[in-house]
Parts: C-alpha cells; sequence; structure tokens
C-alpha cells in the first residue's frame, strides 16, 4: 500500500505514462514491421527486433518507475547507453537523435528529482 508521503506529482505521472505509452507504440510499430504487416523504411529485420526489445526493456523500466523501483532508471539508464552504442558503430548517430536524447534525458531527470527519496 502507498504511504501519502509517496504521491507522485502531475509533471512526474504524465512524464512517465507518455514515455511508457511511446514505448509501448514502438514495440508494437516494431513488431509489426519485422513481420512485413508495417510498412518501414530499409533496414534489416534484426534492427526492429533489437530496437522493440530496447523498446520493451524501456516500457518495462517506466513500469518499475512506477511502482517506485530505482533499478528502472538504472535500466533506462543502461538501455540507451547500449543504444548510442550501437547507433555509434552502426554510424547512424545524428545531430536530432542527440538531440532528442538530451531533451529526454533533462526532462527525466527535472521530474525524477523531487520524488527521488520516494524511490525503493
Amino acid at each position: 500500500m502507498e504511504s501519502v508521503g509517496r504521491q507522485r506529482g502531475t509533471a512526474l505521472s504524465i512524464t512517465l505514462v507518455l514515455l511508457g505509452a511511446v514505448c509501448l507504440m514502438g514495440v508494437a510499430y516494431c513488431a509489426l514491421a519485422a513481420v512485413g504487416l508495417q510498412s518501414h523504411a530499409a533496414l534489416p529485420t534484426w534492427q526492429f527486433l533489437f530496437y522493440g526489445a530496447w523498446l520493451a526493456i524501456g516500457a518495462v523500466c517506466v513500469h518499475a518507475l512506477l511502482r517506485w523501483k530505482k533499478w528502472g532508471v538504472v535500466g533506462l539508464g543502461v538501455a540507451a547507453l547500449v543504444m548510442s552504442l550501437v547507433n555509434l558503430i552502426q554510424g547512424s548517430v545524428t545531430l536530432q537523435g542527440i538531440s532528442l536524447g538530451v531533451v529526454v534525458i533533462v526532462v527525466l531527470v527535472a521530474t525524477l528529482r523531487p520524488a527521488w527519496h520516494h524511490f525503493d
């Protein structure tokens, strides 16, 4: 049972719910693209499976954050690092991708920081 002191603020709740929804939509898109039911850019199937797995990990980590688990933050960080390394190795790093990553990190830090002491 949640204590009264563990209530999430509106900004944190909205951020986590939106991030979770984006992850789940991404998983669905990647799964449909991997089996040929969704039109997509000319990417190999393994990339859709890789991105889908990365997004599924993101969804699990967001769920953990909604349940006040610090490991959700660590999981998101590790998943983002792995994704960045794979993109760097492939040579598909773009300024737009880096900018989006920085924006997401700033929003997460800004919304998680005030509630950090509530996480287990």
